[in-house]
């Protein structure tokens, strides 16, 4: 990519446009959240690039229909979390089977440094992967045939109801601590089979909101340069806060349902990020690019 802007602006863009296209595929059909979360980052760096060019009122307009469909926002696939939730239930059936096998892998050990390193690059937690594992039963009694399938039980119960909360964006994610207190128990079963009391005591939840945040980001980045684009295009009357709002819901900003904030002062159009505070477009709080002035008909008020 380095090597095409190196030769011309619009053999840069043509392949920075092929790679944004090959990640969003990537990321449509990742089956594990490593990976997702990969693609994720590619993407957002490609976009950040993207955005600086777009901030410059010299580059050629005529370049820019091709830019359109590597910045629709994503689709439900390129969203869903489904299949690596699914990944990440099978990850916590085999530590399970491993613990009660008594048996651990080197692989493991460097699987988790990976991780480590993948948090870092996205800004994520360092311990974001690590807080999904499900806790190990840590008693003899928890360590038996009946406790191993009641935990199985539990854990399927929990990722299947986390799997369809997660194809709507406005469900919250179940608490793994709301099915280990709704299950049943008597004296003797939390003697013999103390799952429930095991996963209460170490006060476990799994913590999910790291990486929806980081989907919402990438989807908030990519309404932001198809933004771009379109405020690029020359009018004649409308301002820049009627543009943004004509766009349609498919623009508007994932982390609060409105329209994406414009700031003429600075000339700034962004999404009040994670955080859901609007900070006038500060880059260290928001999500936000710069649309050059000269596409403004006149100074507006910020919304």
């Amino acid at each position: 990519m380095a090597e095409g802007f190196a030769l011309n602006v619009a053999t840069g863009l043509d392949r920075l446009e092929k790679d944004l296209a090959a990640w969003r595929l990537i990321l449509a059909k990742a089956k594990t959240l490593p990976l997702k979360v990969m693609a994720a980052i590619v993407i957002q760096d490609d976009l950040v690039l993207l955005s600086r060019l777009l901030a410059d009122w010299g580059l050629d307009n005529a370049l820019l229909p091709g830019l359109e469909p590597v910045v629709r926002p994503l689709t439900e696939p390129e969203r869903s979390l489904r299949w690596p939730i699914q990944n990440e239930f099978v990850l916590s059936v085999a530590r399970l089977r491993q613990q009660f096998a008594g048996t651990n892998g080197s692989r493991r050990e460097e699987s988790e440094k990976n991780k480590r390193w993948l948090a870092e690059a996205a800004a994520l937690p360092e311990d974001a992967f690590q807080k999904l594992e499900g806790p190990l039963p840590v008693n003899a009694f928890g360590k038996g045939p009946a406790q191993l399938q009641k935990t199985l039980n539990l854990y399927a119960t929990y990722y299947e109801a986390v799997i369809k909360a997660a194809d709507d964006p406005a469900s919250p994610l179940p608490k793994f601590q709301d099915f280990v207190h709704s299950s049943h128990r008597t004296f003797i079963d939390s003697f013999l089979n103390p799952a429930d009391t095991v996963f209460a005591s170490a006060g476990f939840e799994q913590v999910w909101e790291p990486f929806t945040k980081l989907i919402l980001e990438t989807d908030a980045r990519l309404r932001l340069a198809a933004l771009q684009v379109r405020l690029r295009k020359p009018v004649s009357s409308q301002q820049i806060p009627a543009r943004i709002g004509q766009a349609g819901l498919g623009y508007y900003d994932p982390f609060s349902g409105l329209p994406m904030l414009w700031n003429p002062s600075t000339g700034r159009l962004y999404s009040v990020g994670k955080d859901g505070r609007d900070d006038e477009g500060d880059e260290s709080r928001d999500i936000s690019v710069t649309v050059p002035l000269s596409v403004s008909v006149q100074p507006s008020t910020r919304r």
